[in-house]
């Protein structure tokens, strides 16, 4: 159906809609190809401009960071790797377990702290993973929180990762001044504009196993990759810097 119907989509979309819009916005490069090359936007009127994160909310603060971790049982010597977000098999939380394992019986302050909610069955699944792999214990789930809560659970991490699908939760995180381990992605792959971070191919455990032990490991790689992601918000993907790309457009 959907193969029938595209060609008409196509006309009415070009010859009535493209002809009474002057800028198509987008906030990721799969739905700017996809205008450009399947819908023949001409590529001048189509316009990227990313997600953001409110940079004031979301920023680094040490007071905030051992609060949280004193109230989360967390020592000074753990080090924390945080995923926030739907729990949902395409997120795919099961690789940062699955690759986890082996990292925590070299280094047993290694938490995972998993913040949100999903289906029972998959969180089920998590839950028989974790304690197959026996690692139950370095692992900390939180509920869904309120979005104000979230700066202070960022804080309290040392990097955070995304094994699946996207989430706007990593500029947040970013704003924090956490480095990222996230799944390589069309979506995403501005977010490591600065260096601030490592991507993978999704479901290659091996290769997010390396990146994690390379943070874990490395106490200056982290705080340089955090300080280059909170950077990058504050250069580019915070609300101010987003909302006057739009104001500029929409004068012209």
């Amino acid at each position: 159906l959907a193969f029938v119907l595209l060609p008409k989509f196509k006309f009415f979309f070009n010859v009535w809609v493209s002809s009474k819009v002057d800028v198509f916005f987008v906030c990721n490069k799969v739905v700017e190809e996809f205008l450009i090359r399947n819908m023949n936007i001409p590529r001048k009127k189509v316009y990227f401009i990313s997600l953001a994160a409110d940079h004031e909310l979301f920023k680094p603060d040490n007071s905030i960071r051992e609060k949280t971790r004193s109230r989360l049982g967390l020592l000074p010597e753990d080090i924390v790797a945080i995923y926030t977000g739907k729990f949902l098999p395409s997120k795919r939380i099961h690789d940062l377990l699955i690759a986890s394992k082996p990292i925590i019986e070299k280094h047993r302050r290694f938490k995972i702290l998993l913040v949100g909610d999903g289906p029972e069955h998959y969180k089920e699944k998590l839950k028989s993973i974790m304690g197959e792999l026996e690692i139950t214990k370095n692992v900390l789930v939180i509920k869904t929180v309120h979005r104000k809560e979230l700066p202070n659970l960022y804080n309290a991490s040392d990097f955070a990762v995304w094994p699946g699908t996207f989430s706007v939760s990593i500029i947040e995180a970013m704003a924090c001044g956490l480095p990222i381990i996230i799944a390589k992605s069309d979506w995403t792959s501005h977010y490591l504009e600065y260096k601030n971070g490592f991507c993978f191919r999704a479901g290659d455990i091996i290769t997010l196993a390396s990146h994690l032990s390379k943070l874990i490991q490395d106490n200056e790689l982290r705080r340089s990759m955090g300080e280059q992601s909170r950077k990058l918000v504050e250069d580019k993907l915070n609300y101010d810097k987003i909302v006057n790309q739009y104001i500029e457009l929409y004068e012209e």
